[in-house]
């Protein structure tokens, strides 16, 4: 059976198309392989979402999604897409189980962090983290936080007001909003060292982690319990084959391919605008199929 639409990712872009096909009588399928919301979850507080005037987290933001999927009776297919490829007029999903087909595809995966270039034990695998979702419930914890933008500030934010936050930045250029670091600046938790380059990260004999750093000429180390990377993110198309990757162009051309969300944006990823991709990928989709 070739299902009509197909949506891998279970974030704001995700979740707005299905809910939108949904409200369209089109027949889909909807994989997550992770935590519904994807990114969303980190967020400390979402301003710019119509409807909250005094904002609200992204985890009750992501509370409110799935209720409403919830009572669409909307299933979710919670396994790892691993390729996505298109022959005889239609894709088909592979996952770790089994292969499903759809005539179109909704591709809302998101982006994935930039790994750091350092080698550490892997004794501490399970103390660095390149997102704060795991850790969120932390308390009393000495976190280290490498970065400069908005998610390494948002994330400090997140976890200061149960721990104690240093965030570390490379040079003295800062790429988050204002806001942010004003907040930062004045959260009594929330430490921020400029002109600090890691150079090393090991295991304490306590089982720490020790984090090296260099720079204004001097050498110094920080413990830390957890030791979290925000040094950005690029997009997360790799379940796609080579043949639909060299093909992507013309796909999206033909109207049956939609890159959406965070994927498709590059700097501006922004909860509201992946909403808005989602519902717009599914209403194009209707009226191709009006016109057939």
């Amino acid at each position: 059976m070739i299902n009509t639409v197909a949506i891998i990712g279970a974030g704001p872009a995700g979740i707005a198309a299905a809910i939108q096909c949904h409200r369209q009588g089109i027949d889909f399928l909807l994989f997550e392989q992770a935590h519904l919301g994807g990114l969303l979850n980190n967020a400390n507080l979402v301003e710019n979402y119509p409807g909250f005037p005094k904002g609200i987290s992204g985890r009750s933001l992501v509370e409110k999604f799935s209720f409403q999927l919830n009572d669409l009776a909307v299933p979710i297919i919670k396994e790892k897409v691993t390729q996505v490829d298109f022959s005889d007029n239609a894709f088909s999903i592979r996952t770790d189980s089994e292969t499903h087909t759809a005539q179109f595809l909704i591709l809302a995966t998101g982006t994935i962090p930039i790994k750091s270039d350092l080698t550490f034990p892997n004794s501490l695998q399970e103390q660095v983290f390149f997102e704060i979702s795991e850790i969120l419930k932390a308390t009393g914890k000495q976190i280290v936080i490498v970065g400069a933008g908005d998610a390494a500030f948002d994330y400090a934010l997140n976890l200061a007001d149960q721990n104690q936050v240093i965030i570390l930045n490379r040079s003295n250029n800062i790429k988050c909003l204002a806001l942010l670091l004003e907040r930062a600046n004045a959260h009594q938790n929330i430490k921020y060292l400029e002109n600090t380059r890691v150079t090393a990260v090991e295991k304490t004999a306590t089982g720490q982690i020790e984090v090296v750093c260099s720079g204004s000429g001097d050498n110094t180390s920080i413990q830390a319990d957890y030791l979290i990377f925000a040094i950005g993110r690029i997009p997360n198309d790799i379940c796609l084959s080579p043949k639909l990757r060299a093909e992507k162009d013309q796909m999206i051309e033909q109207g049956y391919l939609y890159l959406v969300g965070d994927l498709a944006n590059g700097r501006y990823r922004q909860t509201a605008i992946a909403v808005a991709d989602g519902i717009r990928a599914a209403m194009q989709i209707n009226t191709m199929l009006s016109d057939e």
